[in-house]
């Protein structure tokens, strides 16, 4: 590890998966969150988790300091609950507050503050620029303004205000790097997690090919895609849909499925939500993972599924929707494209797939050794600046 001044401060959306008090916060960011708190922490030395997730539950709870790590601890702020919707919105508020009073009064003109972007805190992180020297580096993994149409023109605007601040960037593509990174600021490209499993599970022994899609059942993200492509699988393929969503989208989920599962020789089957070793393990006895998102939602030109790399890593083929921040990545090699945004070209994708053994892992841990070499070039870049 070199020697570096100060310590980093990582701010998101976060908690441990066996927490007690049950806070808000999305798997995905805090997987990336842990695998890149272990890299800076290898890096720079100590490191502390600055998260904004408040609770799910009506009671208050309070904020904690804690060990997570090797040189990695985590800060969580006190919650009001979510007993109505005023109180939400005062509970959003007093984080807000939190953070700022924190960072001001706890970082030092040599540390470092990585920020995993969110619209939450945008004008907080503006305001505390404003009063507040610190090496500033934005972890930006999509545009939200380009995922939904929620946003207020002064939201939009925020946001890509935010985006001119920072002293460096953390990317998950090239695409966004060419179109925020104009003052040309130093950055890394890191796709997700690199962390590829060295033994898998036992795959599935009913003779089946057994297809996943993981992640949000927000149609545009394509969980009722995958489901439909089943009605054009024979019997030998069981295709399983894991993750959580609106009470909506798991009702049309759980609709087409039910559709599906009328006319299709091969099964289909929401599995829920699972975490941690539970979800690794689910993964791992599958063949093929499924990245089934709609081809023109206007987030993927700046958004790299996740998922893509979660499914690499438990040694599964990937079948995927051709993107622009797919083709030009390193793992384009690894993947398997499909054109045309339909079920039957997604089914046609699948049964094109022979070599289900086909082994990654050497492409993925090649990935994570240069991850750790740009970031270590990354703060000492963002140090001199």
């Amino acid at each position: 590890m070199r020697c570096f001044l100060g310590k980093v401060y990582y701010v998101g959306y976060y908690d441990t998966i066996d927490s007690k008090q049950e806070r808000e916060y999305y798997l995905s960011a805090t997987n990336f969150m842990d695998y890149i708190s272990k890299k800076l922490s290898k890096i720079r030395g100590d490191v502390e988790l600055v998260s904004m997730s408040p609770t799910k539950g009506k009671k208050v709870v309070f904020g904690k300091k804690k060990s997570i790590g090797d040189r990695v601890r985590l800060k969580c702020f006190t919650s009001l609950g979510r007993l109505n919707s005023f109180f939400a919105r005062l509970d959003m508020h007093l984080l807000r507050l939190q953070l700022f009073l924190y960072l001001f009064f706890h970082v030092r003109k040599d540390d470092t503050v990585v920020v995993y972007h969110s619209m939450n805190y945008a004008r907080t992180l503006i305001k505390l620029r404003k009063c507040k020297k610190f090496k500033f580096i934005l972890q930006v993994a999509e545009i939200y303004q380009d995922v939904g149409n929620c946003f207020s023109e002064k939201q939009k605007q925020e946001e890509y205000t935010l985006f001119q601040l920072p002293d460096g960037y953390i990317f998950s593509n090239d695409y966004l790097n060419k179109k925020l990174n104009i003052r040309r600021c130093p950055y890394s490209i890191i796709y997700g997690i690199y962390n590829a499993k060295s033994t898998f599970s036992n795959k599935f022994e009913d003779g089946k090919i057994h297809c996943v899609y993981a992640g949000t059942l927000d149609p545009r993200k394509g969980g009722a895609q995958a489901a439909a492509a089943a009605e054009f699988l024979d019997g030998n393929y069981h295709v399983h849909i894991l993750g959580d969503g609106s009470k909506e989208d798991k009702e049309y989920l759980l609709n087409e499925i039910e559709r599906v599962n009328k006319v299709s020789q091969s099964t289909v089957s929401y599995d829920g939500l699972m975490k941690g070793a539970e979800f690794d393990d689910f993964l791992s006895k599958c063949h093929i993972g499924l990245s089934t998102q709609k081809s023109e939602a206007a987030f993927n030109e700046t958004s790299f599924p996740s998922k893509v790399l979660t499914y690499l890593c438990n040694g599964l083929q990937v079948v995927t929707v051709r993107l622009k921040a797919l083709e030009g990545s390193k793992v384009a090699p690894l993947l398997n494209f499909y054109n045309q945004d339909t079920p039957q070209e997604i089914a046609r994708c699948i049964k094109k797939l022979t070599d289900l053994n086909k082994d990654n892992k050497a492409a993925i841990d090649k990935l994570d050794c240069e991850c750790e070499q740009e970031l270590e070039k990354l703060i000492q870049q963002v140090e001199v600046r």
